[in-house]
C-alpha cells in the first residue's frame, strides 16, 4: 500500500516541479523527482519477487527529502526573477554567443594515443591486483571479478589500489574525453548532426573501453548525463528558456537513454558480473532495488559509526586518513549487501541512506535542502554565457557532476566533495587550454617557431 502512495506522491511532485520551474525537465529538482519516480516504478515491478512492503517511515523520508530540495530551488528561482528583467526571456541579451568549436586533428590523435597508453598502464595494475588477490588464469570475466572484489571491498589495503601513475593517467584521460564530449554536445546543439566530425568519437570510444578497466560501467552513464546537460543548456541558451516541452526531442532522449541502458546491461560480464537475468529484470532490479534496500536499512540499521559523516564524506575522510596516517579514516566504503525473500537485492541504497546513517532523519532533510539550494543556484547561473572561452568551464564542471542528482535515487555519488575533484578541476583548465589554444607552428624546415 505504501509503495503505491509513494509512486503517486512522486509523480505529483514531479508534475509540481515541472509546473513551478516552467516546464524545465532538466532543472536538478525536477530530475531528482523523476528518477525517484522511475525507481519506485522499478521497485513495484519486483515487489512480489522481493516480498517487499515499504514502511511509512521510508515513504515519509523520501517525500519530505524531495520537498526540502524543491523549496530552496523555488526560492532561488524567485530571487533570480527579482534580480533580472526576465530570466526566461527568449531573446538573448548575453554578450558571448555559442559557436562551433574545432579541435585540431593532431590533438585528437594525441588524445587517442594517450588513451591507449593509459589502457596499457591501467590494465597492468588490474592484473597486478588480481594476481595478489588470487587470480592465476582464466577468462576476462574472472579476472575483472577478482579485481572488482579486491579494489571495491578491500579498499583499505593500499597494496590492492591502483598506482598513483595509473590513477593520474586515467583522470587526465577522463577529463580529455569530457572536454571532447562538451565539444560534441555544443556542436550538435548549434548545427545538429552536421556539426560533429567523426574524429571526435574515436577518443570517446577509447575512453569507454578504458573506463571498463575500473571494474564498473558508471563512468559511461556519467559521460552520457554530462553530454545531455551540456546539450540541453546550450540549446536553451540559443532558443530561450521559457519554451514548451519539445516532445520530439524528448522522444529522442528517451530512445537514446534506452540504448544506453541496453549497453549498460550488456556490459555486465565485461566488468566481472555474472547476473544472467533478462534486460528488463536487470534494469528494474538496478533501478528499484535501492528503494527496497533503503527500507530494509531503516527497519534494520547497522551500528552507528564513531566517525562523523563516514559515508557522506568518505572520499574527503579517506584522503585525510591516508595523508596523515590516521588508520580510523582508512576504511572500506562499500555498503553491506542485503537480501529478502531469499533474493539478493544488492548494496545500493539511494543517496538518502548515507545522509540518514550519518545525520539521522532531520539531518537528511537538511542536507537535501542544501542540495536543492546549491544545485539550483548553480543551474540558474548557467542561464547566460558570461565567458569568451568557447568551452564554458562553469557549464563543463556543472555537467561533469550532474550524475550525482541523476543517480540520486540509486546511490550516494558524492565523490565531487573531495580533494581529488579539486585536482581534476586543475586538469580541466590546463587541458582546455591544450585542446583549444595551444598551437605549434612550423617553418619550412620543420622546426618550431612558437607556441
Amino acid at each position: 500500500m505504501y509503495l503505491y502512495i509513494l509512486i503517486i506522491s512522486l509523480f505529483a511532485l514531479w508534475l509540481f516541479a515541472l509546473i513551478i520551474f516552467r516546464n524545465d525537465i532538466f532543472h536538478p529538482c525536477a530530475i531528482v523527482c523523476f528518477v525517484f519516480f522511475a525507481s519506485a516504478i522499478c521497485t513495484s515491478y519486483n515487489a512480489d519477487t522481493w516480498d517487499i512492503e515499504l514502511g511509512y517511515k521510508t515513504v515519509t523520508l523520501i517525500i519530505l527529502s524531495l520537498i526540502f530540495a524543491i523549496v530552496p530551488g523555488v526560492l532561488i528561482q524567485r530571487i533570480k526573477i527579482l534580480e533580472s528583467d526576465n530570466i526566461y526571456r527568449v531573446i538573448r541579451k548575453d554578450i558571448y554567443k555559442e559557436s562551433i568549436i574545432k579541435i585540431d586533428t593532431w590533438k585528437i590523435v594525441f588524445v587517442c594515443i594517450f588513451g591507449i597508453i593509459t589502457i596499457f598502464i591501467y590494465f597492468s595494475e588490474v592484473q597486478r591486483i588480481a594476481v595478489i588477490h588470487g587470480f592465476k588464469y582464466g577468462t576476462w570475466n574472472i579476472l575483472m571479478r577478482i579485481y572488482r572484489d579486491a579494489s571495491h571491498f578491500h579498499s583499505d589495503n593500499v597494496e590492492l589500489s591502483v598506482s598513483f601513475i595509473a590513477a593520474t593517467f586515467y583522470q587526465l584521460f577522463r577529463v580529455l574525453a569530457s572536454l571532447i564530449g562538451y565539444v560534441c554536445a555544443n556542436n550538435i546543439a548549434i548545427s545538429g548532426r552536421k556539426g560533429v566530425e567523426i574524429k571526435y568519437f574515436l577518443p570517446i570510444l577509447i575512453y569507454f573501453f578504458c573506463s571498463l578497466l575500473t571494474g564498473g560501467r558508471m563512468p559511461i552513464l556519467r559521460f552520457f548525463f554530462m553530454v545531455l546537460i551540456c546539450f540541453s543548456v546550450i540549446k536553451k541558451r540559443i532558443n530561450g528558456w521559457d519554451s514548451k516541452i519539445n516532445i520530439s526531442l524528448l522522444i529522442k532522449i528517451f530512445v537514446i537513454t534506452f540504448f544506453v541502458l541496453l549497453i549498460f546491461s550488456q556490459l555486465r560480464t565485461a566488468v566481472g558480473r555474472n547476473n544472467k537475468t533478462d534486460f528488463l529484470s536487470y534494469i528494474t532490479m538496478y533501478g528499484g532495488g535501492s528503494i527496497a534496500l533503503l527500507d530494509l536499512f531503516i527497519k534494520d540499521p547497522i551500528s552507528p559509526s564513531r566517525i562523523w559523516g563516514k559515508e557522506t564524506f568518505q572520499y574527503f575522510l579517506k584522503f585525510i586518513g591516508s595523508r596523515f596516517h590516521i588508520s580510523d579514516l582508512i576504511y572500506v566504503s562499500a555498503k553491506e549487501f542485503r537480501s529478502h525473500n531469499g533474493v539478493i537485492i544488492g548494496n545500493t541504497y539511494t543517496a538518502l541512506r548515507s545522509l540518514y546513517y550519518d545525520f539521522g532523519f532531520y539531518g537528511c532533510l537538511i542536507f537535501c535542502g542544501i542540495f536543492g539550494l546549491v544545485f539550483s543556484a548553480l543551474y540558474y547561473s548557467l542561464k547566460e554565457k558570461n565567458t569568451k572561452n568557447k568551452i564554458d568551464m562553469k557549464l563543463m564542471v556543472y555537467s561533469y557532476i550532474s550524475y550525482s542528482f541523476f543517480l540520486y535515487s540509486i546511490n550516494s555519488y558524492f565523490d565531487f566533495m573531495s580533494f581529488n575533484f579539486l585536482k581534476q578541476l586543475v586538469f580541466f583548465y590546463a587541458l582546455r587550454y591544450f585542446l583549444l589554444s595551444f598551437n605549434i607552428k612550423m617553418n619550412l624546415n620543420g622546426s618550431r617557431l612558437h607556441n
